[in-house]
């Protein structure tokens, strides 16, 4: 009877403490830093809760060194950029209007074969560039875009998605405005931003649907291994060799081309600002030096001038 009234009170204790825990949110471990940022950008993630109770926890207004983290799903508003800094010194750069999803990031020095960086992105404008990950498994790199998938090299690639109706600076603009300070928030209005956040949520998916036509150029890259895009609905790859473009439709991808004036001005505001300071937690490693340990989270190089 003694032992029995010992376990149940044992079991209610770790009852109590995962119910305390749950309620109060909790701090996954970042995979990236916000370096440079300008506009509305916002991160929702309904999957890894960060930092704030209840609904406050699925989205959050970005700002400058603002941690991202795997199973964000980063929006950017009208005019709007960021540019962020992952662990292993690669980065990404969103231009305006743009949305893309980090499904995972495994960051490790002792076994090259795990690292891997899984991106998806929808409609707007992209730009990435290499770091350690690619160096330690070149393989483990790969961009889903709505109408192919992108494995690089020690590289840098820009993307460019559109073609429909895109939702993304109206959804990160007023997503900004009701999540900017959740801590100040009265409980109506947290309620309010939940329903606001709820209505988001399904044109999300909707922009990348409405994606037609998509743009992949390989701007540079450290050595002559081309960028590798496959396409959904043929299944056919493409090589795209440094400085060279490909144009994807829904029906198939075109051939390599060099890269146009059109796409360069499409990717002027995602060019990268190589004098961007680089995240205090990072600044130990310069992002990614060869004693920076192992880093597991889930849901480069730089290259030469860009276009």
């Amino acid at each position: 009877m003694t032992q029995r009234i010992f376990i149940l009170i044992l079991a209610l204790a770790g009852f109590f403490l995962v119910s305390a825990s749950a309620h109060a949110g909790y701090e996954p471990d970042p995979v990236g830093y916000v370096q440079e940022i300008a506009g509305d950008v916002v991160a929702i993630n309904t999957t890894n809760k960060v930092k704030r109770w209840n609904h406050q926890e699925e989205c959050r207004a970005l700002g400058i060194r603002g941690a991202v983290f795997a199973g964000d799903t980063l929006v950017t508003g009208y005019g709007a950029k960021v540019q962020i800094m992952f662990l292993d010194g690669s980065v990404l750069v969103l231009g305006a209007e743009s949305e893309l999803l980090i499904n995972n990031l495994v960051y490790d020095y002792d076994r090259d074969q795990d690292n891997l960086l899984d991106m998806s992105a929808g409609a707007g404008v992209f730009r990435y560039i290499s770091g350690g990950i690619v160096d330690r498994n070149p393989n483990g790199f790969q961009l889903d875009t709505p109408l192919g998938l992108i494995g690089i090299r020690g590289t840098q690639t820009l993307s460019v998605h559109g073609g429909g109706s895109n939702p993304n600076g109206e959804i990160a603009m007023q997503l900004a405005r009701w999540f900017r300070d959740p801590e100040n928030m009265s409980l109506e209005e947290k309620h309010a931003a939940r329903g606001v956040l709820g209505n988001f949520l399904p044109a999300l998916g909707n922009g990348r649907n409405n994606v037609t036509r998509e743009t992949q150029a390989h701007v540079s890259g450290s050595d002559q291994t081309p960028v590798v895009y496959t396409h959904d609905a043929t299944g056919g790859s493409v090589n795209i060799p440094v400085g060279t473009q490909v144009d994807v439709s829904n029906e198939g991808t075109g051939n390599p081309t060099p890269i146009t004036d059109q796409t360069r001005d499409a990717g002027a505001g995602s060019r990268q600002n190589r004098n961007a300071e680089v995240p205090t937690s990072l600044q130990s490693t310069q992002g990614g030096s060869d004693n920076s340990g192992s880093t597991s989270s889930s849901s480069g190089s730089s290259g030469s001038s860009c276009p």
